[in-house]
C-alpha cells in the first residue's frame, strides 16, 4: 500500500493553521516558562489531530464535488487513490488517539476542541452551503484554536484579541473565495462549492475590505487596552502592511495558493510576520514603554 495519498488525505501542511495554538504563550507573557511550552505543543499535536480528522470528513463528504474542482479533484479519495471505506477507518482511528489526549486537559480546553469538532461537523453538513456563514464557521474554528491556546496555559482572553482573531480569519476565508471564485470556469461554481455560485466579485471584495479594516482597528484596540504594554502599538505597522501586502496579491490575482501554501512559499509575507513577532517580543519581554495607559 502506498502511504503518500494517506499521509496526503491528512494534509499536514495545513496544520500551520493550528500554530494559532501558541498565541497563548506569546500574548500572556509567559513564552519562556518551558512547562507551559509542552502545554501548548501538546494541545497543538491534538488540534493537528482534530483538524486531520475533519480534513478526512472533508475529503470523504467533498468527494463528489471536488471531481469538478480543477486542483481539488486530485485529492485521494476524489481521484479514487484512497478508498472511502479506508478513509472511514484512518477516520476513526485519528479519532481514538485524539480521545486519549483529551484526557491530560482541563475542562475549557476540552470544551475548545470539541467545540472546534462540532463547529467542522455542521460546517461540512449545513454552513458550508450558504454565503458567509460558512467562512464565520472557519473564523470560529480560529478563534477556538486561539482559546484553547489560552485555556492550556490557565489565562482568560481579551475581547480584543479574540475580535481581531475572528475578523483575521474571515478576512482569510473571503480571500480564498475570491481565489476560488476566479478560478471557477463554465459556470461550475455551484458544482465546486454550494456556496461559491451566491458570491459575486463585487460583494467579496466589499467584505474583504470590511474583514481587513475591522482586524486592523481590534488588533489596535488590542495593544492599547489590554492592559499589557501600549508601546505593543509600535508594531500595528507590521499587521497592517502584511494584511494588505496580501490583498493585494490577492486581489491582483497574483496567488491562486491556499493559505499554507502562501505561508511557506512567500518570503516577504514571512518576513514581515517575523519582524511583526520579534518585535512584540522586544517590547513585551524586555517591558519597553513609550506610552502611557
Amino acid at each position: 500500500m502506498n502511504p503518500a495519498p494517506y499521509i496526503q488525505l491528512l494534509r499536514p501542511k495545513q496544520w500551520i493553521k493550528n500554530g494559532f495554538c501558541f498565541a497563548g504563550l506569546i500574548f500572556s507573557g509567559r513564552l519562556f516558562e518551558i512547562p507551559l511550552a509542552f502545554d501548548a505543543v501538546r494541545l497543538f499535536i491534538a488540534f493537528c489531530l482534530a483538524s486531520a480528522a475533519v480534513y478526512v470528513l472533508n475529503d470523504i463528504l467533498d468527494a463528489p464535488s471536488d471531481r469538478h474542482h480543477p486542483r481539488k479533484r486530485l485529492r485521494p479519495v476524489a481521484s479514487g487513490q484512497v478508498p472511502p471505506r479506508n478513509a472511514w477507518a484512518l477516520l476513526a482511528g485519528l479519532a481514538v488517539v485524539l480521545a486519549l489526549f483529551l484526557f491530560s486537559f482541563n475542562m475549557l480546553t476540552v470544551g475548545a476542541i470539541l467545540a472546534y469538532l462540532l463547529n467542522n461537523l455542521l460546517y461540512n453538513l449545513l454552513f458550508k452551503k450558504h454565503i458567509i456563514i460558512d467562512v464565520m464557521s472557519i473564523g470560529f474554528g480560529f478563534v477556538l484554536r486561539l482559546l484553547g491556546g489560552i485555556y492550556v496555559i490557565g489565562e482568560v482572553p481579551t475581547a480584543w484579541i479574540t475580535i481581531c482573531t475572528f475578523f483575521l480569519a474571515l478576512y482569510l476565508g473571503f480571500s480564498k473565495r475570491i481565489v476560488e471564485l476566479k478560478a471557477a470556469t463554465n459556470g461550475d461554481a455551484d458544482l465546486q462549492r454550494k456556496s461559491l455560485g451566491s458570491y459575486t466579485p463585487a460583494m467579496l471584495d466589499k467584505l474583504l475590505n470590511g474583514t481587513s479594516i475591522i482586524t486592523v482597528t481590534s488588533y489596535a484596540l488590542f495593544t492599547v487596552t489590554s492592559h499589557l504594554n501600549s508601546t505593543l502599538i509600535l508594531t500595528l505597522p507590521f499587521v497592517y502592511y502584511g494584511i494588505m501586502y496580501f490583498e493585494c496579491k490577492t486581489l491582483a490575482n497574483e496567488t491562486n495558493e491556499a493559505l499554507e501554501e502562501v505561508l511557506l512559499r512567500d518570503h516577504k509575507l514571512q518576513v514581515i510576520i517575523a519582524c511583526w513577532l520579534l518585535v512584540y517580543i522586544a517590547i513585551f519581554y524586555w517591558d519597553i514603554r513609550l506610552f502611557a495607559y
